[in-house]
């Protein structure tokens, strides 16, 4: 049975009528279509908007809208092929003012623009939706910003810095839009952790990533060099010096002399004296119901360190004339 249905079927389609009728049917829809594609329609298609400023010490830093929308007029033939290709258009904005900017894209320059770019001259465009493009432009600039290093610093038992962290270049330039640049202070490092460190050391270490795309750096990246020594301890007796001290009170202390814990570099140590450190004692800060004070460094070597002042047993005698 099923076998007499397929030899029916095979016998139509081969039939000499049935290909007449299939022709003539094919080449009716292809007259219809020519018809109806020769006729004129409206039809709205999105275009894609890339902004272009070709004055190099100006910088687009804000832009209300990247696309809009574009009703034509125009044959379906043409129509129909702007359905296969990409749509894009750039807005040129180099004649436009500084700061706040609107571009008309219904002028007769950019309706032209956009034939040329993204549809043909056989087309009408009827309307453009937004009309109006809001931007900002900013003038570029340059600041020269100091660089802050993010660095954790593990040393082994004994050792230290023997003098501050040297970054190089201390400084980067950075380029970008006045109105951002102009609020940069500082310039930060990723953030690196060094362990078990006893010899001096260099690291080539990446700047943050800008916090803005409008934003480039003159060097990716800062050279980090630290020198380490052994250290040790020792303990100093420094005399304290009183300030704010109205001239008629007087103030005896006892012991005359603070004992503090000092570290550094043995070189570093062998070298300090007393004359290197000021330790006061502010009479404004003194608690007028405890005869213990506390006191405080005002001046030491940048290369030595404090690890305790003990002034715990420091007493004062506080006499009004």
């Amino acid at each position: 049975m099923e076998d007499k249905k397929s030899t029916t079927i095979l016998t139509f389609l081969r039939s000499k009528r049935t290909i007449t009728f299939l022709m003539f049917f094919v080449f009716s829809s292809v007259i219809w279509l020519l018809i109806k594609l020769s006729k004129e329609y409206r039809a709205t298609y999105e275009v894609k908007l890339n902004y272009a400023e070709k004055n190099k010490e100006r910088v687009i830093t804000d832009v209300s809208i990247d696309q809009v929308s574009v009703t034509l007029r125009g044959k379906g033939f043409q129509l129909l092929k702007y359905n296969l290709i990409g749509r894009d258009m750039t807005v040129d904005v180099t004649d436009a003012g500084i700061n706040e900017v609107s571009v008309n894209l219904s002028s007769e320059k950019y309706k032209n623009d956009l034939l040329k770019e993204v549809f043909d001259d056989d087309a009408t465009i009827i309307s453009v939706s937004p009309s109006k493009i809001a931007l900002t432009i900013d003038t570029l600039t340059s600041k020269d910003v100091p660089v802050k290093t993010n660095i954790q610093l593990i040393f082994k038992n004994g050792y230290m810095l023997s003098d501050s962290l040297v970054t190089e270049p201390p400084y980067v330039t950075v380029y970008g839009p006045a109105e951002i640049v102009d609020t940069m202070e500082i310039i930060t490092t990723a953030y690196k952790s060094i362990e078990d460190i006893e010899d001096g050391f260099t690291y080539d270490i990446p700047l943050k990533e800008a916090a803005h795309e409008k934003l480039s750096y003159s060097t990716k990246e800062v050279t980090v060099v630290g020198k380490v020594e052994r250290f040790t301890e020792d303990e100093i007796d420094l005399p304290v010096r009183f300030i704010n001290v109205p001239s008629n009170v007087t103030i005896k202390s006892f012991p005359k002399e603070v004992p503090v814990l000092i570290k550094g570099s043995f070189v570093d140590l062998k070298k300090v004296s007393r004359n290197d450190f000021d330790l006061i004692c502010d009479y404004d800060e003194i608690d007028s119901t405890s005869t213990y004070v506390k006191t405080k460094l005002n001046r030491k070597p940048s290369n030595i360190q404090i690890v305790n002042i003990k002034d715990d047993n420091f007493q004062v005698l506080i006499k009004t004339k």
